[in-house]
Formats: C-alpha cells, structure tokens, sequence
C-alpha cells in the first residue's frame, strides 16, 4: 500500500482565479483552512499522513477510533519536512499555483513515481476546470439528450455578462436571477438578485469580479426545493467512476451547511433523483464530464438541485462542477464507517467558543481547541427512515 500526504486547501478556486503562488486567502477563510485540516482523515489511511497545524487531543482521535480504526498519522509542515521519509503522493483538497509554493519543501519528500503524475507541475490549461464556464458546457450537453422520464429540464441556461448593463438587461427580462463569479466555490460568489433593478452594492459586486475575472454568469433563480450532488472518480481519460450521490443544505446565500449520512427526507426528492439514474442519467453526465474534462484525473462533484417549476418538481442536473475533494464525497467516506440516515453539519463561531457548543446530541468529527471557529459535527438530533 503506498502512502500520502493529505492536505486540506479548500479555496483552491479562488487561488487559481488569482492566479499568483503567493496568493493569500481573507482572514476568516483560513481560520478555516487551519480549524478543518484535520478533515483530510477520513480520505487518509493508517500508512498516510494529514498535515495540520495542531495535533488532536488523544480523547478526540480515541473518539474517531470507534468510527475509523485506520486513522492516519498527523504531522504539522516542521515535523513533516524532519521526519525524511518519502511518499508516493501529494493530495490536497484541491489543485492550485498556491498548493506548488505552500508545499514547495514537500516536494523533494515524493517519490520519482509522482514525478509522472499530471498534477507534479501546475499546467495553466487546468484553470479551466475550475471555471463555470466549463460546467455550463456540460450542462448543456446534458440538457441536450434525451432521457426518457427525466427530459423535462426547467429552462436551463448559463449566460456570460461583460458588463452591469448585461446583467440588467436580463435582470429586466427575467426579475429573479443568480449571478456568479466563474471562480468560485462552496456557495461563495455568488449574488441573488430579486429585484428588477440592481443596486449599488450590487453593482460594486459585479464590477469587483468583472475587474479580476473579466465577465460573471448570470442563472434564473429558482424555486429550490433540494441540493444535491453526483461523484465520479476520473482516472487515464476512460469513463468516469461513479461513486454515489450526496443530498446537502445550504444557508440562504447558498453556502454549504450539512450533509445528510442517507437518502433525503423527502421521498419525492429521492425518486426524482432515482429517476434520473435509473434512465441513463449517469451515463450522459458522464460522457459530458469526460468530454470537457478529458486530462483531469481526480475526484469530481457535479452539484444539482431539484427545483419546483409552475407546480411541478423538477432536476436541475449541474448547477456547478467541482474538480477536487468535496463535503458530498466526505459524506460518502463517513458513510463508509456510520451506517446510519443521520446528519452531519458545519459549526461556526465568530468568536471562537465552539467548545461550548457540545451536548449529548453531538459528536465533533473534527478536534475543536480553545479558538476554534469551525468544526464539523455528527448531529445526533436528525435522523431519517
């Protein structure tokens, strides 16, 4: 069995939309880098080791134990670059030009094999997976086929603006829209607009990305009803593994919040979802993925929603595409060790009190210490049939 160095980056968009090795991401963003690096444990295996900042107490990983026997080492960068030893692999949550300069003494610790890997050198070519531009050519081919039973799509178009007068021309034609940054993730950059007209802070917004990114995508907005998410595994440009599907929360911004351990609450949203896997769902978005996606190798989540359209319940296939390690693909590693229908959810605390947070009703899946403003947490309170 080879071994890793697991490491936890979760702005690798916005550091590929910058573009420089020295990227840095805002203060509170890397609080969470540094809170959650310990996240990259349940990806780990025993011969691995995850890079973090603190080590976890022995009280946590005893806790962990019980849930994932094969925990792996933890080692902060120092212990890391003294221990010498050689690795077969780097894996960050995400691929960027800033992953090359933080772990640029980590380098000379892999093996002569990884020095075959696409990703030992940062290739600009690979900006382009990150960008939404890409996942709306998917989502047009997808769109596209015929898939009986599930080919009544809502009205699904990703449009390209240049300017606040594109966004307000189709503001004024549709009322509601979703503009987006083309790099972005996780529900960040992203502005609702519900109004008719934009406002100033709205346009502050716009001209702030058109500024580093040249144009933002502009979406209907919908009548969500349910996020939910497809995992593929992509591996020497054959077709791509299908892993499994993932139902989450988002807060009203459209931020991540939770994962559900199972299938979703609600029985017509899963049907929808088995629908559309059952009639060669799958393999389109596949062949889609393949398509646009032809040198990547790696993980890959294609965020959907089911969405509620003139009284019917309908799928809105690819919402957005992320190439890198996911909290979807986390929830199909815990569910590997928790058989259960339950929940597991992000903490966040300002001010950095989620030690007191704790009950009988959770149990922390990530080490909280005093400062700590995230943590990912089991919560026992949810469970579903």
């Amino acid at each position: 069995m080879g071994s890793g160095i697991y490491y936890f980056n979760p702005t690798a968009e916005m550091a590929v939309a910058n573009g420089i090795f020295s990227y840095q991401p805002p203060a509170l963003l890397q609080s969470f880098e540094r809170d959650m690096a310990s996240i990259m444990l349940y990806f780990a295996g025993k011969s691995d080791v995850v890079l973090i900042h603190q080590h976890p107490k022995e009280s946590f990983l005893d806790k962990i134990r019980s849930i994932k026997p094969d925990l792996p080492e933890f080692m902060t960068m120092n212990e890391l670059i003294d221990s010498g030893r050689k690795f077969d692999e780097l894996v960050p949550w995400g691929w960027s030009p800033v992953v090359y300069k933080t772990l640029e003494s980590v380098f000379p610790l892999l093996k002569n094999s990884f020095k075959q890997s696409i990703f030992y050198t940062w290739d600009q070519q690979y900006k382009t997976y990150y960008s939404r531009m890409t996942s709306a050519k998917v989502l047009e081919q997808i769109c596209n086929e015929s898939i009986r039973g599930v080919g009544e799509f809502a009205l699904l178009k990703a449009t390209q603006c240049f300017s606040t007068s594109d966004v307000q021309y189709l503001l004024s034609e549709n009322g509601k829209l979703v503009i987006k940054a083309p790099f972005s993730s996780s529900g960040r950059g992203l502005q609702m607009l519900r109004r008719h007209n934009l406002n100033h802070s709205n346009i502050a917004w716009i001209n702030s990305v058109l500024e580093k990114q040249e144009f933002v995508m502009a979406e209907n907005l919908h009548n969500k009803i349910a996020d939910l998410s497809f995992h593929f595994k992509l591996k020497n440009n054959i077709e791509p593994e299908y892993l499994g599907t993932v139902y989450f929360d988002t807060n009203s911004n459209g931020q991540f919040s939770g994962c559900f351990l199972g299938n979703h609450p609600g029985n017509t949203i899963n049907k929808i979802t088995e629908l559309f896997i059952e009639n060669g769902g799958i393999k389109i978005m596949a062949a889609a993925i393949r398509k646009y996606y032809k040198n990547y190798e790696g993980f890959l989540g294609v965020d959907a929603m089911i969405i509620e359209q003139s009284g019917h319940l309908l799928l809105h296939p690819c919402v957005e595409i992320n190439p890198r390690f996911t909290m979807g693909l986390l929830t199909l590693q815990i569910r590997k060790h928790i058989s259960s229908n339950g929940y597991w959810k992000m903490w966040f605390n300002k001010s950095g009190n989620l030690d007191t947070y704790f009950d009988k009703s959770t149990v922390p899946l990530t080490p909280v210490f005093p400062g700590t403003k995230f943590a990912a947490v089991l919560d026992l309170t949810r469970k579903y049939v």
